[in-house]
């Protein structure tokens, strides 16, 4: 008696209903393969509280905490393994199997030290030198390889650093220009 019956969507809300869903063999029928989207998860991990507050702008630009982002704050005088094991706890939570790029403050410090720690060839790239233009860059651009968001970051975030003078500020350019470079 229905109408649509290749139509996939009325087959979801027949197979909804209490008849059909008494019918186990209809139910089976009825099953829907869900695609999974993968994103390259984002994990901060710097020195207190500069990652919290790059969250927060994030927060700010977006209206919404984005997904698959975390971050790290290492306070002063911290044990480095406690560091590293919180960093990996939060690592695997934002993993879900695309990869994950550890952006750090200071190379050398040890906030790039603990994040170093958690680099995994193809999997977990660490980069030094976090900025907002850099992060809101990362954010953008998570469907990709992993490989590819590097260099796109490492070029996008040296050019996200310049010298600011009154003319830059006429007209708006200096408002076009970064955008530009967060995209």
């Amino acid at each position: 008696p229905h109408l649509f019956s290749r139509d996939h969507c009325a087959e979801r809300l027949r197979c909804g209903s209490a008849l059909h869903q008494r019918a186990g063999a209809q139910r089976k029928r009825c099953r829907v393969a869900r695609i999974r989207l993968t994103m390259i998860g984002i994990l901060l991990v710097s020195h207190e509280p500069l990652g919290t507050a790059l969250l927060n702008c994030t927060r700010h630009i977006f209206g919404r905490l984005p997904v698959q982002l975390a971050a790290l704050d290492v306070i002063p005088d911290e044990d480095p393994q406690a560091a590293l094991h919180a960093a990996r706890e939060l690592l695997a939570r934002i993993n879900d199997g695309s990869g994950v790029i550890v952006l750090t403050d200071v190379f050398g410090a040890t906030p790039s030290r603990i994040a170093t720690q958690l680099a995994e060839r193809d999997r977990v790239v660490v980069v030094a030198g976090v900025n907002l233009p850099l992060l809101i860059k990362a954010l953008g651009n998570r469907r990709g390889p992993v490989d590819e968001l590097v260099a796109m970051l490492i070029d996008s975030g040296q050019r996200a650093i310049r010298l600011v003078d009154a003319t830059d500020l006429e007209g708006g350019a200096a408002t076009r220009e970064a955008g530009d470079g967060a995209r």
